[in-house]
């Protein structure tokens, strides 16, 4: 009887001594494989950064399959099968590149050629603020920085949600992001030598972020001209940088852009803030407007038409009143 109670009890021990050492291992490995899961991620940011906003995207983009067509998406499609004008309104590269990648996916279907638009543009995107999520940890960035970045860039809608549509807006916002972190890097590195390379990335994305949207040139040249300004080292290159900018971007739009049939833009598109600033000024204050100046403005916009449809917000229902050949005046 004694036997039995000793056999038991050294069981009972036994058994609470392998259960303890299999929570501990159980643990133990939990924490390695947490670790191992963490080592991951910091050692491969971009690609966990590309990743979570695949995943955080991919709802938006499976609501509206194949993609949504907005109106200027829609015009830059008509442009590129030749039912409207070629012209520069909307930036004429993007124009061409939707064209191209529209008539490859006709070749399933129309709907698969939207789908081939938006998947292609929504992966450069999410690489372009990849980058941006990777360089901020890379520069020694907070956790709580470069990790809310990639929440922001991932639980957004302004930006899942327009991945899903056909319009420049969305590419040109992401170059001109990766644009800056190009640039912020050679900043805090001006007192070294700069790698030829990352010169030709910035003079590359610099191109794109021009070619992207019509404004876009008034943003890369003024920060070239204040990057020669603060650069330390090598200043020279930074110039040459510059002016082949300026030469390669010229090229395109008055060379390259006619002899592809590709016409000017209408002036209008850079006079959208004085215009609405006119329309601001009848609507609030029409007795104040004299004969003389409501000719003036009758002479370019639609003096009646502008006062009605003003909407403060959107300055599109003032430009469309625009007299054409009214460029001179």
């Amino acid at each position: 009887m004694y036997c039995c109670n000793s056999l038991f009890w050294i069981y009972i021990l036994f058994d609470v001594a392998i259960t303890l050492l299999y929570v501990y291992i159980n643990e133990k490995s939990e924490e390695k494989e947490k670790s191992i899961k963490i080592k991951w991620i910091e050692e491969h940011y971009f690609a966990f950064s590309f990743l979570c906003m695949l995943l955080c995207w991919s709802p938006y983009i499976l609501c509206y399959l194949p993609g949504s067509v907005p109106h200027d998406g829609y015009w830059q499609l008509n442009m590129a099968f030749g039912i409207n004008p070629l012209t520069n309104h909307h930036p004429w590269v993007i124009t061409f590149i939707y064209g191209v990648v529209m008539r490859i996916g006709r070749y399933i279907s129309d709907n698969f050629g939207i789908f081939m638009i938006v998947a292609i543009f929504t992966v450069i995107e999410i690489l372009c603020y990849a980058s941006v999520c990777n360089s901020l940890k890379k520069w020694g960035a907070s956790k709580k920085v470069y990790i809310g970045t990639l929440v922001f860039f991932s639980v957004v809608p302004a930006f899942g949600g327009y991945a899903q549509a056909v319009i420049k807006d969305n590419i040109f916002t992401a170059l001109l992001a990766l644009f800056f972190i190009i640039y912020i890097d050679i900043c805090i590195q001006h007192g070294k030598n700069i790698e030829i390379k990352k010169m030709v990335i910035l003079f590359l994305v610099g191109m794109m972020v021009c070619l992207s949207r019509n404004n876009g040139v008034y943003i890369v040249i003024p920060s070239m001209v204040c990057l020669i300004l603060y650069v330390q080292k090598e200043r020279s290159r930074y110039v040459i940088l510059l002016i082949c900018l300026m030469v390669c971007y010229q090229g395109l739009e008055g060379y390259v852009a006619p002899q592809l049939g590709v016409e000017k833009g209408s002036v209008k598109e850079v006079l959208s803030i004085p215009f609405q600033q006119t329309a601001r000024y009848i609507k609030e204050y029409p007795e104040e407007v004299t004969l003389k100046e409501k000719k003036a403005i009758n002479d370019i916009l639609s003096y009646d038409g502008i006062k009605e449809n003003y909407n403060p917000e959107i300055s599109d229902f003032v430009k469309n009143t625009f007299r054409e050949g009214s460029e001179d005046k």
